[in-house]
């Protein structure tokens, strides 16, 4: 079973212009019901879905195949954002976990914070 979601989508132009994006103004967020299909362009940043209720969420992602892969061996991209094929991340300041595994920081302002439907 499949479950309602928050999405919070922005423009890769705002972060290649700024270097930073603050998804509180610089991003919308879009209510996804379960079922829904969306298309998101290599151009689009995005949060991981935000869960409604507190049971948290099941979704579907399809990503072309070797999206996310491993790079290869001896392979070093010049732009410190691309983690894995396909893939590039950014983070919070917040995030000293992800920082101090090489993620670049890219994520400015509060971190976003929603109340669960059912609570």
């Amino acid at each position: 079973m499949l479950d309602d979601v928050l999405m919070v989508l922005g423009k890769r132009e705002t972060l290649e212009e700024e270097h930073f994006v603050d998804p509180n103004t610089e991003a919308r967020m879009f209510y996804m019901p379960k079922g829904t299909i969306v298309e998101l362009y290599n151009d689009t940043l995005h949060y991981a879905p935000i869960q409604i209720t507190k049971k948290g969420y099941k979704v579907i992602v399809a990503v072309i195949h070797g999206t996310n892969a491993v790079l290869p061996s001896g392979v070093k991209s010049l732009n410190p954002r691309v983690v894995k094929r396909g893939k590039f991340q950014v983070v919070h300041l917040s995030r000293k976990d992800k920082i101090a595994q090489g993620y670049p920081v890219g994520l400015r302002g509060d971190v976003i914070k929603t109340t669960p439907l059912d609570q």
